[in-house]
């Protein structure tokens, strides 16, 4: 079973389920997504978060084998801090940045080697919840983050932690990542959180200082400030 998208623990499990002639039924889950569930009515999991579960339980006993988005280095930024950062992407109620300072040169070099790495490592990879991996986006790979599983459809959604964009990935166009890819580079893509007047004066593709106002924890995102543009907005200029 070396090429299964599931461990032995979990491949052994729906192979009793064969066994016992387990009666199941079809269920709509979603638009155009069905499953199976047994016809036990006390039983609600469906059967392919199930199988989920227990890849989920086995492939953990496991780590040293897998890359984690706890990991990898970060950004720790205090309050009070002030540094230069790109903006590279803006969403409904936040903004990216990624540091503007020598970590160019070095980010260059590693995407260069994980291109030359994905031209010879062609075998799907089957991550799990949390886990780092290699992603495709656009016919290039980037290091991504797995934030949901859908094994009915074999996709993944997946945060990209150099860039901060989300996709939905197909499992033919996830790779592992090997650890030394996290350690070269810190994840680059920090969120930042902007009262709506600052954020509307933010252009992607350009450079701010911007200062730490607090971290929200939740999501290892900051609340920020940019002092530029908040002081104009106060003095009525046009920016």
């Amino acid at each position: 079973m070396g090429n299964s998208q599931f461990p032995d623990e979990a491949v052994e499990f729906l192979e009793q389920y064969c066994k016992e002639a387990t009666k199941m039924i079809t269920k709509k889950c979603s638009n155009n997504v069905f499953d199976l569930f047994t016809l036990n009515g006390s039983d609600m999991t469906s059967l392919s978060t199930k199988l989920t579960n227990l890849s989920v339980a086995a492939q953990k006993e496991t780590p040293n084998t897998r890359v984690f988005y706890s990991d990898i280095p970060k950004w720790e930024m205090t309050p009070g801090q002030a540094a230069t950062f790109l903006c590279i992407n803006i969403e409904d109620n936040y903004i990216t940045f990624i540091p503007h300072n020598d970590v160019n040169n070095d980010f260059i070099e590693l995407n260069e080697i994980i291109t030359k790495y994905t031209d010879t490592n062609t075998e799907p990879y089957s991550p799990i919840l949390d886990e780092l991996c290699l992603a495709k986006y656009e016919d290039e790979w980037y290091r991504a983050k797995i934030k949901s599983v859908n094994t009915a459809l074999e996709e993944y959604d997946v945060y990209y932690i150099d860039y901060g964009n989300t996709a939905t990935v197909p499992s033919m166009e996830i790779r592992e990542m090997p650890k030394d890819f996290a350690s070269k580079v810190p994840a680059l893509a920090v969120l930042g959180y902007l009262t709506k007047q600052v954020k509307d004066e933010v252009a992607v593709g350009e450079c701010y200082k911007v200062k730490i106002i607090r971290k929200m924890e939740e999501d290892n995102s900051y609340e920020i400030d940019i002092p530029e543009l908040s002081k104009k907005l106060r003095n009525g200029l046009d920016y």
